[in-house]
Order: structure tokens, then sequence, then C-alpha cells
């Protein structure tokens, strides 16, 4: 399977050069020609526009896997924004008529196109009085946020405040610990799954598990009260010593920027949905400081899907749930797999494979489903989950 994977960082390079660009640096600014198309490969961009008064107003904030600049790709256009770097970052840059071929190989990227196209014509046709009075829709008695701006760059549009609690069947499953920060070394307690009494029910077609009377992605990620570190329970203590430098220093400035100099990782007891979903959303800005694998950010909103699932948030489970299927696509097109066992390999393939069909890509799920039914490893729980998705989406094709 190795072998018939494909970078697609490879691909983009045959197409584009790539160069560095450093922090405080404008990429383009406000009607200067549109002449490049930018695919950001490391760092961070700001894209801010100019209201009615000619005041800036930053309306993305741009990563690792985004593309920028595609006004580039009208005949004499000119560039209606500013992009600014404000993270180091190193960039992939196409001229137009070479990203126009790049696309007729990689047809995701006219997808993502359109998608960047209609969320920022959105915000351009969106009055920036309506936009200052959805403000207090995000405020509460626990987080005095500070900035709309950064809310809307923190969690998912659309998000709201939920008040659900985890239920008190909860407690069977979990225990409490003390466990000692791998950034500050302030000694906490957190809540740990007792793995031996997990009572699984089923696992859905599309690979949730569900257990009876217990939600276990509720309790999968830590935070650190002293310096906001917060990660998954499976990775908290896999840090670099420079990335524990880097945290120490910058990330419980970075949180309080957005959630005001008031808030305090932490659950209440019981928990509520909302604070679970305040330490995954924190989990992401981690993996951004520290520039994480893409894997990990997958399962991230993996899970974050299922808490939108958990709160009845349709439209969210969606959007979450396609991120999802981008990083996991991103890593498994991008990386080695050798570094992972065969069994590892096979379920990620299988997940990924079950994400496109759930986003309507059944056409890039077959090649996936077709190498787990056919590779003599793969495990018969695996081949056979892969063979029935295989029969239904060709099932579907012929109606």
């Amino acid at each position: 399977m190795v072998e018939k994977k494909k970078s697609l960082y490879k691909l983009f390079a045959k197409y584009g050069s790539i160069t560095e660009v450093k922090t405080g640096e404008n990429l383009f600014t406000f009607n200067s020609e549109a002449k490049k198309i930018y695919f950001i490969l490391k760092g961070e961009v700001q894209l801010f526009i100019k209201n009615e008064e000619e005041k800036e107003k930053r309306i993305d904030i741009l990563n690792s896997g985004d593309i920028l600049g595609e006004t580039a790709l009208l005949k004499n256009s000119k560039h209606t924004s500013r992009a600014t770097i404000s993270s180091d970052a190193n960039l992939l840059v196409f001229s137009p008529k070479n990203f126009k071929e790049l696309m007729a190989k990689q047809p995701d990227l006219t997808e993502k196109i359109i998608k960047n196209l209609s969320k920022r014509i959105q915000i351009l046709q969106t009055p920036y009085t309506i936009q200052s009075k959805k403000e207090n829709k995000y405020k509460n008695e626990k987080n005095d946020y500070k900035n709309i701006d950064d809310i809307n760059n923190f969690y998912l549009e659309g998000h709201k405040n939920y008040s659900e609690k985890a239920a008190e069947s909860f407690e069977h499953y979990i225990y409490q610990k003390e466990i000692e920060c791998p950034v500050c070394s302030n000694k906490f307690q957190v809540k740990k799954i007792r793995n031996s009494r997990l009572k699984l029910k089923k696992i859905r077609e599309d690979l949730r598990p569900i257990y009876k009377e217990f939600k276990p992605h509720w309790y999968k990620v830590w935070s650190c009260s002293n310096c906001f570190y917060t990660a998954p329970k499976r990775t908290f203590f896999d840090l670099k010593k420079k990335e524990k430098k880097n945290i120490k220093e910058n990330f419980k400035k970075q949180v309080q920027n957005i959630l005001g100099d008031k808030y305090k990782p932490g659950f209440s007891e019981p928990r509520n949905l909302h604070e679970v979903f305040d330490a995954y959303y924190m989990a992401i800005k981690l993996f951004e400081l520290i520039d994480a694998n893409k894997k990990d950010y997958s399962y991230l909103w993996l899970r974050i899907s299922w808490l939108y699932e958990d709160a009845n948030e349709d439209k969210l489970v969606e959007k979450s749930s396609y991120k999802a299927m981008e990083y996991l696509r991103d890593y498994y097109y991008e990386n080695d797999s050798s570094s992972l066992s065969k069994d590892q390999t096979n379920k990620l393939i299988l997940l990924l494979a079950v994400l496109f069909y759930k986003h309507e890509k059944p056409d890039q799920a077959i090649p996936l489903l077709n190498d787990l039914i056919h590779e003599n490893e793969t495990k018969k729980v695996h081949r056979k989950k892969a063979r029935n998705l295989f029969l239904k989406i060709r099932d579907e094709q012929r109606k």
C-alpha cells in the first residue's frame, strides 16, 4: 500500500517553489496585483480587510495546509485584503498557470478553493455592526471573552455554550489521580477511565464506539490549571524539550488573549459539555503552537465531532468531521506509515475510507477499501468492515 501512495506535497512541489517568509512581512496588501497563489507548509498567516471607514479588521488566521491568494486565478485582478505573516512561514508559491494545472491533477483543490472564496465572500457581505452585536453571544459567567475575532478562530463558527452535564452513571467508570505537568511540574488531579469497567455496546458503521452508560471522549483531554498545557491523555507526556519551553513561554498568554485574563481551565463536578469543548479546542491551539502531526489533529477533530453529536449539532458534526477527514487524508498521503504497525495502518486507512464516504467522496474511498480487502495481513474485523462498505458504495453507484 505504501508503494501506491503518492505524496501530496511532492506533487505540489512539482508545480510551485518553496520560500521562507519571516514574521511581520506582508505576502500582499490592499490593491496590489494578484500574481501568486500560496500554500502554507508551516507557519501562520493573518488576513485583514478594510471596512467602510478604512479601518482594518482581521477576518481569518491561516495555518499549515491552507491556501490563499486565490484571486490570482482571475485575470488582471487585485487583492482586496492584506496577508501578513504572524509566525515564520514556509510557503509553496504558484503562478496561476501552474496552479490550474495542479488543480486538474488534484480535484479536491477546486473544492477547497470554492469553500475559501465562499467563506470570505460571506464575511465581506456581513455588516460590521451585526458582527459586533454577536459578541454578547459568547459571554458567560465563566469566560470573559475579549475579542469576537479571536473567538471565531477558536471555535467552529456556530459553536454555542452547551450546558449538558455528565450523567451520574459516568462516575462508575472514572477515578481521580494526581499527575505532574510535563511543562511546569505543577501537580494536579485528573479523571482517568477504568477501562476494565467499560462495556462496549457496538461499533457503528462510522467507527464510533458506543459504550453502555458512558462516553469516554468526555475524559480524553487533560489540562494543567497553572500553565494551561492541554493535550490528549494519549500524548500528554510526549513532549520534546523545545516544545516544553515554547508552551511554557507562550501558551497561557495565547489562550488568555482569546478567552480573557480571568479564564482558567478546569472542570466542574460533574463536568459539563462546554468545559469539555474548551479542553478540546485548547488542545487544537496547543497542536498549532508545537506544529503537531496531522494524525493527532485528525483524531482530535473526530472526537470533537462526537461531542457535537452529543449536543445534537448536525451542521457542526459535519464541519468537524470534515476537518478530521482533511487532516487524516493529508497525513496518510504525506507520510511514510512504516512507523505504524500494520494494524494501526489498516485502522487509519479504514477510518479514512469511512470519512471519505461520509463526506460524499466514494471514489476516493474505493481504492483504500479494495487494498484492505486484498491485503493478506488485514485483520478479519477490518476486512469485513472494508468489504461491507465497498459493497454498499458499489450498490449505490449502480442505482
